[in-house]
Formats: C-alpha cells, sequence, structure tokens
C-alpha cells in the first residue's frame, strides 16, 4: 500500500482492492485483470474518492478500486502499466495529471526521451539510414572475406549496442567486441576524429525497431557505393485469421542496391523462410538485364551445389 504519493516520480501500487463484496473478490478482481495485457500502459479515471484513501479508477472499460493516497482527487487522469496479477493485480503509477487535464498530455519519462531524441534527430536533418563511415573490405573478390567484413559492419555499428551489451552480462558476449563499436570507439580518449553518426545513432536504432528494418548506406569497397536493408516481411492481409501469428513463418529479406560501373544501377534481393531462398534481381539497363538472363541458370546451379534450397530465382528490370 502507498502511504504517500508523489505523482511525479513513477510508483508502484502494490495492489488494487475489489469492488464487489460478494463471492471471492480477488478472485473477481484477478478474472477482470487478466483481460489487461502485462507491460502495457492504459489511462485511468478517477471517478470517485472514499474517505479512507481509496480510490475507483476506470481503466479500460473496467471499474477498479485503488489505493492511491489522499493526494489523488476525483477527476483526475492517470498513465499506469499494468505489471502482473499474481498474487494480487499490480500496476506502476507513471503519472497522473490534474482533474480536467487532457489526457493526451500524459507522457511517460521514457516517451518524452523518445521524443527528444527524435526531435533532435529531425532538426539534425538525419534520415534512418544508418550511415557508416569506414568502408567495409579491401577484398571485394575474396567472397569469405566480404562476408565476414560485411557482418562485422553491422555488428559494430552500434544499432545493436544495448542487446550486446545484455549478451556481456548473461556471458553470451565478450566484452572486448563491445569495445569495438561505434560508441566506445568514439568515446575513446585516444579518438581524435568526431564521429558525425554518433549523434542520429539513438534515433536510428529507434526507427528499426518500430520499422522492424535495417537500413545500411556506406562504401562496400573502396569508391563503391551500398544501400543494404534487411527486414522482415509484413504479414499479408489476413494471414492472422487462419493461423495464430506466433506459427506463422515470416521470411526475412536481404536487399542490396549498387550503381556499378559496367551494369549500371542493380538490385539483389534475397528471400529466407524455414531454411528456402527467393533470389531476385532488378537492373536499370536492357543489356545488363540480357546478362543476367544468361546466366541465371549458372548461378541456380552455384547455389545449389553450395547447398542451398532455391525456389525460385527470378530477373527483371525496374519500372
Amino acid at each position: 500500500m502507498l502511504k504517500t504519493l508523489d505523482i511525479s516520480a513513477v510508483l508502484p501500487i502494490a495492489k488494487i482492492l475489489a469492488v464487489e463484496k460478494i463471492g471471492d473478490p480477488l478472485q473477481a478482481l484477478t478474472s477482470r485483470a487478466n483481460q489487461l495485457i502485462a507491460g502495457q500502459e492504459y489511462l485511468g479515471k478517477v471517478t470517485a474518492t472514499a474517505q479512507n484513501g481509496a480510490q475507483l479508477v476506470e481503466v479500460d472499460g473496467k471499474l477498479l478500486k485503488m489505493e492511491l493516497g489522499a493526494q489523488v482527487q476525483k477527476g483526475q487522469t492517470l498513465t499506469l502499466r499494468y505489471m502482473h496479477s499474481n498474487p494480487a493485480p499490480t500496476f506502476y503509477l507513471l503519472s497522473a495529471n490534474q482533474a480536467g487535464s487532457d489526457a493526451s498530455t500524459a507522457i511517460s519519462p521514457a516517451g518524452q526521451l523518445i521524443g527528444s531524441i527524435l526531435q533532435q534527430a529531425e532538426e539534425a536533418g538525419s534520415t534512418e539510414r544508418f550511415q557508416a563511415v569506414s568502408v567495409v573490405t579491401q577484398n571485394p573478390k575474396d567472397v569469405p572475406q566480404l562476408t565476414q567484413d560485411l557482418k562485422q559492419a553491422v555488428q559494430h555499428s552500434g544499432l545493436f549496442y544495448e542487446a550486446h551489451l545484455a549478451d556481456v552480462a548473461t556471458g553470451k558476449r565478450s566484452i572486448e567486441s563491445v569495445r569495438l563499436e561505434l560508441q566506445n570507439v568514439v568515446n575513446n580518449p585516444n579518438n581524435n576524429t568526431l564521429n558525425p553518426t554518433i549523434s542520429t545513432l539513438p534515433a536510428q536504432q529507434l526507427a528499426m525497431l518500430e520499422n522492424q528494418r535495417l537500413s545500411w548506406h556506406g562504401e562496400v569497397w573502396q569508391g563503391q557505393a551500398m544501400d543494404w536493408d534487411v527486414y522482415v516481411e509484413p504479414r499479408s492481409q489476413g494471414e492472422h485469421e487462419t493461423t495464430p501469428i506466433d506459427t506463422q513463418p515470416r521470411p526475412v529479406s536481404s536487399e542490396i542496391t549498387l550503381h556499378l560501373p559496367h551494369l549500371g544501377k542493380v538490385s539483389a534481393r534475397v528471400g529466407i523462410v524455414e531454411g528456402r531462398v527467393q533470389i531476385n534481381l532488378l537492373t536499370q539497363d536492357a543489356t545488363t538485364l540480357a546478362t543476367f538472363k544468361n546466366a541465371r541458370q549458372q548461378l541456380f546451379a552455384a547455389m545449389v551445389a553450395q547447398g542451398q534450397t532455391v525456389d525460385a530465382l527470378t530477373v527483371g528490370q525496374y519500372e
């Protein structure tokens, strides 16, 4: 139970009390709270207060009795995060607006921080595409080495920095590998080069989380720029209606775009789902298209020889 309430801080609400007096009140309350989603934020409206310090709060159409203290009054709007229902339904109080204020102004501290990061990135003119500042590989003809260099370019970009720190904490990754990431390289006192990417990196991390898409741009080898996107394919319309969402295999696609000196603009998209591969090659140039068509059987056979299960290999021209 809360004895005092500081509505400017994030405070736990130890439990909520049942409205009903008949039957098993905790069972009835738990059944009602189980309809809420753990971890999700909800707006609550204080509809009534009692002399003993308890309040009736309407949350997602459900009327719940909570002990919030005398500082919370009738008419106030609360921002709550539902935590769990065992042994009793538990919320965290994120903020409490004054009675009659606009509920849309209730923003959690995390939300305010995210908004500030995005605003700074917008003012700096940054995009959602990560801009690499160093060349990926010096050996473009060495395919295994190029593959390893591309992997390291992503791992050391800093886009996954927090996830990698969590891996360090659980022993899944060495601290030495994390020291090579952009955040630590820039903060190294021996590094005299200011990397402009670091200021826009948080906004790009947020965009990647929201869109489930890694967007990268840089020199893949000296003088050759490349755009690289890795993303999870969206679910088709109506797909979730026939198959439970957690059992639906969703293809992961890797798409690169280059402007080559002899072939012109070309793109290659490789989609993988359950170990099966689909490849689509696109070009702007008609001569390059003819070259792709003549070589596709050879490419298909080479991939099969490497143990790949290729469902389709198509070539086409940009519309």
